[in-house]
């Protein structure tokens, strides 16, 4: 038996690859996304456009995360960088030279 999918919403912005693109957990409806714009995209389902665009990585998003409560993302690049946005003020409040000489590709 095969399943039926129905697609909820489309989302068309990053300039080139999207990467990696994450839902949160606390209320599903917020999604990041982080490519090779090098930026972090957060997304909101129902809405059309992008509810916040986080700039700072200098090469590649790789990965991005949600803390429990939505508040805060955190991404890495394949730069080897690791940076913390808060997304109430949408700016960074950290970033981590994570030791890593290539891509951080994961984050949970």
């Amino acid at each position: 038996m095969s399943r039926k999918f129905t697609k909820i919403q489309e989302f068309m912005s990053n300039q080139g690859n999207v990467n990696c693109a994450k839902f949160g957990k606390s209320t599903g409806q917020l999604i990041a996304t982080g490519g090779q714009d090098r930026k972090v995209n957060i997304w909101k389902i129902g809405c059309p456009n992008i509810v916040a665009q986080l700039h700072g990585h200098t090469s590649t998003v790789e990965s991005v995360t949600f803390d429990s409560e939505e508040e805060m993302v955190v991404s890495g690049s394949s730069g080897g960088t690791i940076k913390v946005w808060d997304l109430n003020s949408e700016r960074m409040q950290k970033s981590y030279n994570s030791g890593h000489k290539t891509n951080v590709t994961c984050l949970d």
